[in-house]
């Protein structure tokens, strides 16, 4: 089996790329998650691969992370999803979302997924979710009691994400005495404080912006001022220099006009 490959990026197509090993091209299909990550051509990538063997046909799959790969297998061992319909699964979501949304049995979030319909989603959950649950959901950075898998399908119902789900139930208390309705309580506590601090944080973004805002204002009409200062200025420079011209004008007018010529006889 080819369980990985290093070399170089030779060419990319839709949903594969070509990579050169040793003057061998491998044609690799990926997620899109993946294809993202190769950047140009010509470039060294190292790639986790699964082949994937049938009568006809060898196809090789590739990954960029050891959780993705694995995650690959995993789904490809449920009955009726064969390896392209992993594939559009891992390119439609990350392993972290892809895994929360079956261990809390989230369905809608799984048929939002094209090429999965109600059916398969439940047989999804039916086949993985006690497996998944037990060996995937680590993240992030801390494991959590199998009966909080409840609290998390609540909250993803309630709309919150899986990353979030997840980051309230890691902060609930372990305390086997509190009801699944406590602990409903509790991590949508943590989004309160959350919003909270979020809301502080607008409201005193918003006291800032009005305080420059003023400052801003008082500069505006300190600079009009000056603008208007210079403008009157320089028209009643301007006014007083035409009235100085005309007054000159009409002394040489008057002057022209009360000098009188005697003729000499």
């Amino acid at each position: 089996m080819i369980a990985s490959l290093e070399g170089k990026l030779e060419s990319l197509s839709g949903d594969s790329a070509v990579i050169n090993v040793g003057g061998v091209g491998f044609r690799v299909y990926m997620p899109t998650s993946t294809m993202s990550t190769l950047g140009s051509t010509g470039k060294e990538v190292k790639l986790y691969t699964h082949l994937h063997l049938r009568e006809d046909n060898a196809t090789l799959y590739g990954f960029a992370e050891a959780a993705e790969l694995e995650l690959f297998q995993t789904l490809i061992n449920v009955s009726g999803l064969g390896p392209k319909l992993a594939l559009a699964m891992l390119s439609a979501m990350n392993v972290e979302k892809l895994t929360m949304a079956i261990a809390t049995s989230n369905a809608d979030l799984l048929t939002g997924i094209p090429g999965i319909g109600k059916k398969m989603a439940n047989r999804l959950i039916l086949e993985l979710k006690d497996k998944i649950a037990a060996g995937w959901i680590t993240t992030p950075a801390a494991e959590f009691a199998a009966e909080n898998i409840d609290v998390l399908a609540a909250l993803t119902s309630l709309g919150y994400s899986a990353s979030e789900a997840t980051h309230a139930v890691v902060g609930l208390p372990h305390d086997q005495t509190l009801s699944l309705e406590e602990k409903i309580k509790l991590a949508l506590g943590y989004f309160g404080g959350k919003y909270e601090m979020a809301g502080n944080f607008l409201e005193q973004l918003i006291a800032e912006w009005y305080e420059f805002q003023g400052y801003f204002i008082d500069s505006l009409i300190y600079i009009f001022d000056l603008i208007f200062s210079a403008l009157f200025v320089g028209l009643f420079a301007y006014w007083f220099k035409g009235l100085k011209t005309w007054m000159l004008m009409s002394d040489n007018y008057n002057s022209g006009l009360t000098t009188i010529r005697i003729p000499v006889l």
